[in-house]
């Protein structure tokens, strides 16, 4: 009986132990710290960059940076049909403008898992986009969404190459292209489309995993990111009126006597 008691008492001044020893760790930031370490993982995107993801995924993407290097895990059925599901890495451009980088390694969770260079006309699924693409098993492509809400269109896909691999893509006016490379220097255009998207557009990186229930990984690098804003509007110069007054005299008053017509004829003889 004494022995239980002995125990029970035991049991509880462990409880009261751990108790403080938890409230000891809260009062010295301890739990805070961990907290702002597991924050700071997530703020390690450097503005103007944003993220988030793109359409209804079942598990939530993430991208971690260190240095030059983006490593962006996504989900998601497909960048397909008229409406994506992956994650986006992005920043807002007015203009013309291109990306490229190189998917330096790529963790697909299928075959068809995308990594890409995209241009985007909204952060809405269904936006009107073009991007060039990279897949672990099915080579590069060129693909677009023409309008809101339409099917998506694949140029002739590009050689049977993948990671590591440069890809592309380019904003001049209406004209959208992409490209790809071995080596950053000589660039191979897959396709061009004409597209009329909106004045500012969404720039960046995208990951799909075609693949509902895993992530996919793509390791970005060498990211180049050319803007070209528009040109400030052109303001109008002022409008200046002259007011002319022309007076007419009557040919009467501007005939010259007869009389001193001959005087100054004689005079210059």
């Amino acid at each position: 009986m004494h022995q239980k008691r002995r125990q029970n008492k035991g049991l509880t001044w462990s409880i009261v132990l751990i108790s403080l020893l938890m409230i000891s760790l809260l009062t010295s930031g301890i739990f805070s710290s961990i907290r702002l370490a597991q924050a700071a993982a997530h703020a390690t995107l450097p503005l103007p960059w944003q993220t988030r993801d793109i359409g209804h995924v079942t598990h939530a993407g993430s991208v971690s940076v260190h240095g030059g290097t983006f490593v962006v895990g996504g989900s998601g059925s497909d960048i397909w049909g008229n409406a994506d599901q992956f994650r986006y890495v992005y920043q807002p451009m007015q203009g013309n403008g291109e990306i490229s980088a190189r998917v330096q390694h790529q963790i697909g969770a299928s075959d068809w898992s995308k990594a890409a260079v995209m241009i985007r006309e909204s952060l809405a699924d269904n936006s009107a986009d073009a991007m060039t693409l990279l897949t672990p098993r099915h080579g590069a492509a060129f693909q677009w969404r023409s309008g809101t809400g339409r099917n998506t269109s694949t140029i002739t896909p590009g050689p049977m190459v993948r990671a590591p691999y440069w890809i592309r893509i380019v904003r001049s006016g209406t004209t959208l292209q992409g490209f790809i490379s071995a080596n950053s220097s000589h660039w191979r255009r897959l396709g061009s489309v004409s597209l009329k998207m909106a004045q500012t557009v969404y720039i960046g990186l995208a990951v799909t995993s075609h693949n509902h229930a895993r992530l996919s990984t793509a390791t970005f690098d060498d990211i180049l990111l050319n803007i070209t804003p528009p040109p400030p509007p052109m303001t109008p110069s002022p409008t200046i009126e002259v007011t002319v007054i022309i007076t007419f005299q009557s040919l009467s008053s501007l005939a010259v006597p007869q009389s001193r017509e001959r005087t100054q004829k004689k005079a210059w003889r």
